[in-house]
């Protein structure tokens, strides 16, 4: 297919983007496949990934009339995507039109929506001792698990940013597992009322008592930007990502008394954004 002058200089900048072995490659955060030049090449984008996460919470709440209650959770979740978009990402030619028109890039916009297995799993570990009564001892134990329908349409995105300074594009991923989260349940089953002082689960991704944090901001992926010359001379990209500093949330659960209250809390991810090109 024969491409335009400037695509031919696109054609020639990408030789010198293109991975190459070494060290600089290692460093990069995504790999292209090189394939056929395509002048507007749309792109299905699949995306799978896991991680896990733990909370470890101890507190000893005074009581006024008697020794102070003892509240302990080592609650833990594993979660796990590998899910499909149900649209397609398409990249124009990236540049000023020789008519002086709009420059095409300026247009893209997000992937919306995607279905697909998505898991998390979770355990509850709680334990009470009360100090003035013992016979309000309690100990609560369960596993917990949502795994939705594949065919379920899930709220995430994928982000693109056009950056005409450069002529790259940025991507990024909100969480794949909104949905889920959402849809998993809040509660051990039969648990009943909750334990004094203690909340049902602590093992929520990105878990801390104050309300930035959670999931969607800790499965919130950072921004990976491309040349946009790759996109038009690949058949495959595929984008590593993992969880990041913005996202993490304080190790110590901004607990909200500190004076008897005691928290530990973390995690990781990783995934794999994969854009394959259709022929």
């Amino acid at each position: 297919m024969a491409l335009s002058a400037r695509s031919a200089a696109a054609a020639i900048t990408l030789c010198a983007l293109l991975p190459v072995p070494g060290a600089a490659a290692a460093k990069r955060p995504f790999t292209a496949t090189p394939g056929p030049a395509q002048k507007n090449p749309t792109f299905v984008a699949t995306y799978s990934g896991g991680g896990t996460w733990a909370t470890r919470f101890h507190a000893h709440p005074p009581n006024p009339d008697g020794k102070d209650d003892t509240n302990d959770a080592h609650d833990t979740s594993r979660q796990s995507w590998a899910i499909k978009y149900r649209h397609s990402l398409t990249i124009p030619e990236c540049g000023q039109p020789a008519d002086g028109g709009a420059d095409p890039c300026a247009s893209l916009t997000e992937l919306s929506g995607a279905s697909g297995p998505t898991t998390i799993a979770g355990r509850v570990n709680h334990k009470h001792v009360d100090g003035p009564y013992r016979q309000l001892n309690r100990a609560v134990k369960c596993r917990l698990r949502k795994s939705p329908s594949p065919r379920r349409r899930l709220d995430t995105t994928i982000t693109t940013r056009y950056i005409p300074e450069s002529q790259s594009i940025g991507i990024t991923a909100s969480s794949p597992l909104k949905t889920t989260a959402i849809l998993f349940p809040a509660q051990c089953p039969g648990q009943g009322d909750s334990i004094d002082r203690i909340l049902d689960f602590y093992g929520t991704p990105g878990f801390s008592f104050a309300p930035p944090w959670g999931p969607d901001r800790w499965f919130a992926s950072r921004e990976v930007v491309i040349p946009a010359a790759i996109f038009h001379r690949s058949s495959k990209i595929t984008i590593q990502l993992s969880d990041t500093r913005a996202g993490t949330p304080p190790k110590h659960c901004a607990v909200k008394d500190p004076s008897f209250e005691r928290c530990t809390t973390g995690g990781s991810w990783r995934g794999t954004l994969t854009l394959k090109a259709r022929p």
